[in-house]
């Protein structure tokens, strides 16, 4: 990674291409081989999870992380459960003395980020400015790549993530209005386009819990609620709220309100809370 940085900063780097595109939800998506004069590439991703299929073996494809490898590429793309989308950027590098064009390892590795989210504003800005005729497109899309370098450098090993409110705010919603489905980390964070580490991240930063406690909690008070209002037998309401196994649903709620849902019924502390 610090040589690639090292390399980058020296030298004059010419876009070569830009391209987007979306690998529809459990399918593959089989890349041509690019000619060499295209350079080296950066694979972003937008939105989504994947797993990309190489020769020297598959990588895992989500937000938290940048493919860079050199010339040649030929991926083959294996989605997940909902719609993968990237970006592809392709480069060459003059180095700074006059030495011509420069490969760097064309090795793929791994560039490891945590403000994604802010490289994915910038990656659909680059595509569409790239897309644009003259010169001046051409200098603003070297322009937005510079940036997303930088930011890309610029995050390795540095804590300065930023709360994103909206996202946050789209999630929790989400969980409100789906918890009784059976929601898991990866689907939260997919639905934002984010790795499950950042998104765990960012949303305890947001609302204190972890996603999944928050789902635990949403889930249990519900269930409070149900007990307190309702006949439906204790294992009905373990299911209505997201539980088909009556026995998780008795640990959790006793964990929750520190009594067994019977318990808890026959004490009306729920309607002792609410008043």
């Amino acid at each position: 990674m610090r040589e690639w940085a090292e390399r980058i900063a020296e030298g004059s780097i010419t876009i070569t291409g830009v391209f987007k595109n979306i690998v529809p939800a459990e399918s593959e998506m089989i890349g041509n081989r690019v000619p060499p004069s295209y350079g080296s590439y950066l694979l972003f991703t937008l939105r989504g999870q994947a797993e990309l299929l190489m020769e020297e073996g598959s990588r895992t494809l989500h937000s938290d992380t940048i493919i860079s490898g050199g010339p040649g590429l030929k991926p083959v793309l294996r989605s997940g459960s909902l719609d993968y989308e990237y970006c592809l950027i392709f480069y060459t590098l003059r180095s700074g003395a006059g030495r011509g064009v420069r490969r760097l390892n064309e090795d793929a590795f791994e560039i490891p980020i945590s403000n994604g989210w802010k490289v994915v504003e910038l990656l659909r800005k680059l595509h569409h400015v790239a897309g644009l005729p003259g010169p001046m497109s051409a200098f603003r899309s070297k322009e937005l790549f510079y940036s997303v370098l930088h930011e890309v450098c610029n995050d390795t090993g540095v804590e300065k993530k930023k709360v994103d409110k909206s996202i946050m705010e789209q999630s929790i919603q989400f969980i409100n209005d789906r918890f009784r489905e059976p929601l898991t980390l990866r689907e939260l964070a997919n639905l934002h386009g984010m790795g499950m580490k950042s998104f765990t991240e960012m949303f305890t930063r947001y609302t204190g819990v972890r996603p999944m406690i928050y789902l635990e909690q949403r889930r249990m008070k519900k269930a409070e609620e149900l007990l307190a209002t309702s006949d439906s037998r204790v294992s009905e309401i373990a299911r209505s709220v997201g539980y088909s196994d009556p026995t998780l649903f008795h640990k959790l709620f006793r964990k929750y309100t520190g009594n067994a849902p019977d318990v808890y019924r026959e004490s009306g502390e729920w309607v002792q809370r609410s008043s």
